[in-house]
């Protein structure tokens, strides 16, 4: 799985020379190269750090002194194996190899983080699986959240997405504003031989981690090495790369799928130095808007929206940065018919003097009039409440009975004693109960 993840050989001088003839200037990785020349003249990755979740980076790396942070090892382990982590840093964030022909970093001006997550070895690697599901890389990615990380690295992709530990803590980086990208690599069975070319890559399938799909120097899909499937978002070269290893040996050569996503986490680098608070589905927008040599159709499952441009995601972060509704800057000058309440009249305004007699005398009118027309309204009021209490019925209310609709005639000594009954509307009567006249019995 590491070796298929990232491999790399000691490259003699004669084939990296041969590497980088100028018959391979024109392939995809030197069109990259000039691309991120342009890109560094706008960002280099100052003041940010990226988390890088592997193997762990030789603390002695002179390329990156003064720029490298480790932290705790979560796998404890003794390995005398070249770490893949220290090879990626140089190539992220490194000055460049002293020996053939030197590649600068990706993101020159950022900090790395080193949070070893899994062993080097091929076969350590293999009896770390068994006992750990992931969960190992998802205490290094809140850890790297929690110190200030602001891209991560994510090296270690297997067919496990079960894991809840790893949902949550990519949806804890996530609402940190941490961008995350990982690798769409090609897995393998439990035999050991190449799993389906769709089967999904973990954590790279995760919603909010950029997976990024691997290509040759001329811009083909890596079939050996890298996924396919919908959840690729951009792709990029994962060959000739030059590196520094473990005891600042150089002359190392890496290739493979955590090369492609390289590119990608020092493009997010840059990005994330010019708009820190850029949120990572932002990002991963301005990556996928961005691309050279976009597919037939816009998108396919193995290149994703295209290969990586560095200039053009700076230039298209800056646009999705731009606050909605955002007003363009004028000349200076305001029109006087662009004044609140329209420009000024054409002829001049006349100022009226009013007689303070005639002012006084029409305050008078005015005020009675208004007192008459509240006496009105006073007048009609109780006219009203008049008429109402005519309507009313007594309050002690004659008893109903069949030869007396509306109750026999009483007297007012008789009425005064009598308890109140029911009172029934002033209407003439009509049939109910079987032909009876009156209420209900």
């Amino acid at each position: 799985m590491l070796r298929q993840a990232l491999t790399w050989v000691v490259a003699a001088s004669a084939l990296v020379s041969a590497l980088a003839s100028p018959a391979a200037a024109e392939d995809v990785l030197g069109e990259l190269a000039r691309d991120l020349q342009a890109a560094h003249k706008v960002a280099k990755g100052r003041g940010v750090t990226i988390a890088m979740l592997a193997d762990g980076v030789d603390p002695g790396l002179r390329e990156l002194a003064g720029r490298l942070r480790v932290a705790p090892d979560l796998v404890r382990r003794t390995e005398s194996d070249q770490r893949a982590g220290t090879l990626l840093a140089s190539m992220i964030t490194g000055k460049g190899s002293p020996q053939g022909t030197p590649i600068k970093g990706i993101a020159p001006s950022a900090k790395i983080l080193s949070v070893r997550v899994r062993p080097s070895s091929a076969s350590a690697y293999k009896k770390f699986t068994r006992t750990d599901s992931l969960g190992k890389l998802a205490q290094g990615i809140r850890y790297a959240a929690d110190h200030g990380a602001k891209v991560i690295f994510i090296g270690d992709a297997r067919g496990d997405g079960s894991n809840t530990r790893l949902v949550q803590a990519v949806n804890y980086a996530v609402n940190k504003k941490v961008v995350m990208v990982s690798a769409a690599s090609r897995l393998e069975n439990a035999n050991g031989q190449a799993a389906p070319l769709e089967a999904l890559a973990y954590p790279a399938a995760i919603p909010g981690v950029i997976a990024v799909g691997a290509t040759d120097n001329r811009g083909r899909w890596l079939s050996k090495l890298s996924g396919r499937n919908s959840t690729v978002t951009v792709a990029a070269p994962g060959t000739r790369v030059n590196a520094t290893g473990d005891g600042n040996r150089a002359g190392w050569y890496i290739i493979g799928p955590d090369v492609a996503a390289a590119w990608v986490v020092g493009t997010a680098a840059l990005i994330k130095e010019q708009y820190p608070n850029m949120s990572p589905g932002r990002v991963a927008q301005a990556l996928a808007l961005s691309t050279r040599h976009r597919p037939k159709g816009g998108y396919s499952t193995t290149l994703g929206n295209g290969l990586v441009s560095p200039i053009g995601a700076l230039k298209e972060a800056k646009r999705l940065n731009k606050p909605a509704g955002a007003a363009t800057a004028g000349k200076g000058r305001v029109g006087k018919d662009a004044h609140f309440g329209g420009g000024l009249p054409a002829t001049p305004v006349k100022a009226v003097k009013w007689d303070e007699a005639k002012l006084t005398r029409y305050g008078l009118i005015a005020g009675a009039g208004l007192l008459l027309f509240l006496i009105s309204l006073v007048t009609a009021a109780v006219a009203m409440v008049r008429r109402r209490g005519k309507r009313r019925a007594p309050a002690t209310a004659p008893i109903p009975s069949p030869e007396h609709p509306y109750g026999p005639p009483q007297s007012t000594a008789s009425a005064a004693v009598r308890p109140p009954q029911p009172v029934w509307p002033d209407s003439p009567p009509h049939p109910r109960n079987g032909g009876q006249d009156g209420p209900p019995g």
